[in-house]
């Protein structure tokens, strides 16, 4: 059914398949782009909207990527498309500044900035490091007092830099993030980032905002905060999943979430701040008020960067603890009020098994026969928001062995998933 929508104040949204058109009350959905994905950064100049592209739904096979902009005038037909003559690889954020576009470029650690009046092109390495992606970055952002800002995801552990606009110029650097996208201030002057590997957001004070899964844009539009967040997923199917967009209010109490579905990655978000014209919706949005990103799966690729991998197995569906003590970092919001662990058990009979959060006792639990169990654990108010510690401990170690699989090794129990219930 197609629903007339007055889009005023519209959202972009792109993926791994497709540029989405969002209305201003996030009820309908317009497909405005498809079948030149992988689609990354969003920006606007003048009459027109551009939207980096790579043409490669492979984000590990630069060599087969054609990255360009399109360009869109505000009725969201595609006017031309343009690129530079020199290399231009695995194009992530872009940003208008005043009348040029600048792209991040990964593929050899540079800039690539288009100007709109000469149509040339040019590139600037903001590091020394150049020739080949060392520092990954990803997020250019304008900031204030004429400085812009660079995110450097680095593979690992995260960096923000500050420059000066003119002349380029290094002013400051910060280590914020695991694997970060994206870098804006709040009202507070606070410098915020996804820590897209660690599934939440952090802020230069350390504070969390627990999202779940692999966030990956941000945008606020005056009555929402919206995070786009990607399925975790192995590398060969993360395009076939489904994206999703969680909605959040102005005090950061998440609200639901919209469903994209077969979508594959959700890449950046922007809130447009000019008019468009009048489009026919395509999609009534499917939402719901919470989905599987509130679950934290220990078998799953990103979970090496939330333990003590010397107190865990290899990861499995259930991954097992090796230490009598054994920690996993999580991190929950102020509207969560319990936490759900789904294990499974295989060596006590009559034991209790004990769990803090930052040494503070949170519960104990009777493991009575072998098999899967669930533990709820009620959530102390006084810790949200922050990077914590959960401990769990068993009696003592049982010696396994199996030999056609692993040789021998001192086991506890296993655990599947963490949940955050509200």
């Amino acid at each position: 059914m197609k629903i007339e929508s007055d889009l005023k104040t519209p959202i972009i949204v792109t993926t791994s398949h497709s540029v989405i058109l969002f209305d201003a009350e996030l009820r309908n959905s317009t497909k405005i782009h498809y079948g030149s994905g992988l689609y990354y950064g969003i920006a606007e100049l003048n009459e027109y909207i551009y939207i980096a592209c790579r043409n490669n739904l492979n984000c590990y096979d630069n060599d087969k990527e054609n990255c360009q902009l399109i360009v869109f005038d505000r009725a969201f037909k595609e006017v031309k498309r343009i690129s530079p003559s020199f290399e231009f690889g695995d194009v992530h954020g872009i940003l208008t500044i005043n009348n040029e576009i600048w792209c991040t470029s990964t593929a050899d650690n540079s800039i690539a900035i288009w100007n709109s009046e000469s149509n040339i092109w040019r590139k600037w390495y903001p590091l020394s490091e150049r020739g080949q992606d060392i520092n990954h970055f990803n997020t250019i952002v304008k900031l204030c007092k004429n400085r812009i800002g660079l995110v450097a995801h680095n593979k690992g552990d995260s960096v923000l830099y500050t420059f000066d606009l003119e002349p380029l110029q290094l002013l400051e650097t910060k280590a914020l993030g695991v694997h970060a996208h994206n870098f804006w201030l709040d009202n507070n002057h606070n410098v915020f980032t996804c820590s897209s590997a660690l599934g939440y957001l952090i802020n230069s004070n350390s504070k969390i905002i627990q999202i779940g899964s692999f966030p990956r844009g941000v945008a606020y539009n005056g009555r929402h905060y919206l995070v786009g967040v990607s399925e975790l997923s192995s590398r060969e199917k993360r395009n076939e999943t489904n994206g999703y967009i969680r909605i959040y209010d102005k005090d950061w109490l998440h609200m639901y979430d919209i469903i994209l579905p077969e979508e594959g990655m959700v890449l950046d978000i922007l809130p447009l701040k000019n008019k468009v014209l009048n489009i026919k919706s395509n999609s009534i949005l499917q939402t719901i008020e919470s989905v599987k990103l509130d679950v934290r799966y220990l078998g799953s690729e990103q979970a090496d960067f939330w333990l003590n991998n010397s107190e865990w197995s290899e990861p499995e569906e259930y991954r097992w603890t090796i230490s009598k003590k054994s920690t996993v970092n999580i991190a929950y919001n102020h509207y969560h009020k319990f936490m759900e662990i789904h294990g499974y058990n295989e060596h006590y009979i009559n034991e209790d098994i004990f769990f803090s959060i930052n040494d503070e006792f949170v519960g104990k639990y009777k493991l009575e026969k072998k098999g899967k169990f669930d533990v709820l654990i009620k959530l102390p108010k006084n810790l949200c928001n922050i990077n914590l510690k959960l401990i769990i401990s068993v009696p003592y170690l049982v010696l396994y062995s199996n030999k056609s699989k692993n040789p021998e090794r001192n086991l506890g129990i296993a655990i599947k998933s963490i949940k955050y219930i509200k």
